[in-house]
């Protein structure tokens, strides 16, 4: 009996012993199955700054230098147009923001630049109203001063021998036939005889072999178009006079600016002697330069003493009106302006992570230190002021939306006949930007033009976005070409050129040297602007010998 107890006791404790194992050998599988899944699970680590270097362990980035960080794989979940730095890199650029308010603007005074011109109505010709033969000329020389009714000359003329023997003989018959008289009477006063000189004839009844050319205006003589000896037609154009008693101020005022002004606005200006002259905007033309983007105000200069001259460069101080409607403002350094976008970079706050948001905005007027806002952006946004230049950089490398591409999805197609094609326009663009480096508004309209003259030549078959963007690079260069009086606008267009060059040019893979992508951060205003260049020392293009070597290099492709 004492032995069946023993025998069944062994029994259940074999029975729990196996379960046990069992359980235990289970739970192994189980924590084995869990860590091989885990370790399948393998972590990536990255550059904030540079996102396309990806590895499977900590590191520094063989780009930049910096510290891997962990990719953040609920950024995954975050709008595609948003993108974050790591806190290493937030400290490193200095990143300052402020919170966007609405208020009023105030009035702002702001300085234009123009030139004087002579009036629509300031500019006569004097023509000859018989034809005939130029006998003896008083006035020889341009720059001469003459009032009206003055004698510039006389003429010879058969057609008015014959006409003055013709009124004598109708006058004989006048009692008969009076018509006669004075349809021939009337046809010499139409050829500027003068009551006078007619009356004078019909009483001494002596015909005037030579007829005085006299000023029908008053004015400087601008141009001598004959000579004593010449023979000249009925209509024919003698003298260009001008009355410069009264001229023109016309002032180029940024498109973007114009809503701030108003005909009947003071204007103080002031020319390059530094004479000051007050006056009011008289007429704001109702077309915008396609070219400077600007438009043009006239105000009226009375010039008695004639000490302003046509063509004379002009400075104006106009007035703003303060408006009473509350706008948006924010500081000058938010914006990144390309030419033909200006750009800002929004915040959005989620659990303490920043992420940045590029917006396109329309801009208004501009102050000292402020941008008004027309369009874009909404009172309490958080806008980026300081490092804007940083977050845009890395929102280029993220292939985010960025000043140099509205959208992610730029794509430049190139066929291998077209990029040798590029390669050839690319000296062209290095030659034109050395050539910038003088600040010498016709030598660089010269080259501009030499270079798009022969770009004119190639033969090139972009597409797409490629062509899009190439087509707004010759526009550019040929306003370049164009503009040979204003440096500042040849560098707007220069700007623009590269911000449209820039992203085809990434494109090329077949250069063999290295070329760099440079900025200079205070070209445009503080609003930046970028070139390329085949040589890492920085020689600025936008500001040459004032600030040859502000900037530095952005990326080097090779």
């Amino acid at each position: 009996m004492k032995k069946s107890i023993v025998y069944i006791a062994l029994v259940l404790a074999g029975i729990f012993v196996g379960f046990g194992l069992v359980k235990i050998f289970n739970s192994d599988e189980k924590t084995t199955e869990v860590s091989s899944q885990e370790s399948e699970k393998e972590q990536i680590w990255t550059c904030s700054m540079h996102p396309e270097i990806e590895q499977n362990e900590p590191g520094t980035c063989p780009i930049c230098g910096m510290d891997l960080t962990l990719k953040d794989e609920a950024a995954d979940d975050v709008d595609p147009n948003l993108f974050s730095l790591s806190e290493r890199a937030l400290a490193l650029a200095d990143i300052q923001t402020e919170k966007v308010a609405a208020k009023n603007a105030g009035a702002t005074e702001k300085t234009y630049t123009g030139k004087i011109a002579t009036t629509d109505a300031s500019a006569q010709s004097q023509s000859a109203y018989v034809s005939g033969r130029v006998e003896k000329l008083y006035v020889n020389t341009t720059g001469k001063m003459v009032n009206k009714g003055q004698t510039l000359g006389t003429i010879y003329s058969p057609e008015l021998l014959s006409a003055q023997q013709e009124l004598l003989s109708a006058y004989k018959r006048k009692d008969k036939n009076p018509a006669l008289f004075q349809a021939v009477y009337n046809k010499l006063l139409e050829w500027k005889m003068s009551k006078k000189q007619i009356e004078e004839l019909l009483e001494s009844k002596e015909v005037q072999p030579h007829f005085p050319i006299q000023a029908m205006v008053s004015g400087e003589v601008v141009e001598k178009l004959i000579s004593e000896g010449s023979y000249v037609e009925a209509g024919q154009e003698l003298f260009k006079i001008t009355d410069l008693n009264t001229l023109w101020g016309i002032i180029n005022i940024p498109e973007s600016e114009i809503h701030r002004i108003s005909e009947g606005d003071e204007v103080e200006l002031s020319t390059s002697s530094q004479r000051k002259i007050s006056g009011k905007v008289d007429l704001i033309y109702p077309l915008v330069d396609s070219a400077t983007r600007t438009v043009q105000l006239r105000i009226e200069l009375k010039n008695s003493d004639k000490k302003l001259k046509p063509g004379m460069l002009l400075s104006a101080k106009i007035s703003g009106k303060e408006t009473e409607e509350e706008g948006i403002y924010i500081s000058k350094s938010a914006v990144l302006w390309t030419g033909k976008r200006s750009v800002i970079y929004v915040v959005h706050r989620d659990h303490g992570q920043m992420h940045f948001e590029m917006r396109e905005v329309d801009l208004g007027n501009r102050s000292d230190d402020q941008y008004e806002i027309l369009a874009g952006l909404t009172a309490e946004e958080e806008v980026v002021t300081y490092g804007a230049f940083t977050i845009d950089a890395a929102a280029q490398l993220q292939g985010k939306p960025s000043m140099m591409a509205k959208s992610q999805r730029q794509e430049f197609k190139i066929s291998e006949e077209d990029e040798e094609i590029l390669l050839e326009i690319m000296e062209y663009y290095f030659e034109l930007k050395d050539v910038f480096v003088s600040s010498e508004v016709k030598k660089i309209a010269e080259e501009a033009e030499k270079s798009i003259e022969k770009i004119g030549e190639l033969s090139f078959n972009f597409e797409g976005k490629t062509k899009e963007f190439f087509k707004i690079v010759k526009d550019e260069w040929h306003h370049i070409a164009h503009e040979t009086e204003n440096l500042e606008y040849q560098r707007l267009s220069f700007k623009s050129l590269n911000e449209h060059l820039i992203p085809i040019a990434k494109e090329i893979k077949t250069h063999q040297e290295t070329w760099y992508l440079q900025e200079c951060p205070m070209a445009d205003h503080n609003s930046g602007g970028f070139w390329i260049s085949m040589e890492s020392e920085i020689i600025n293009p936008y500001f040459g010998d004032e600030m040859l070597n502000c900037g530095g290099i952005e990326e080097e492709w090779k």
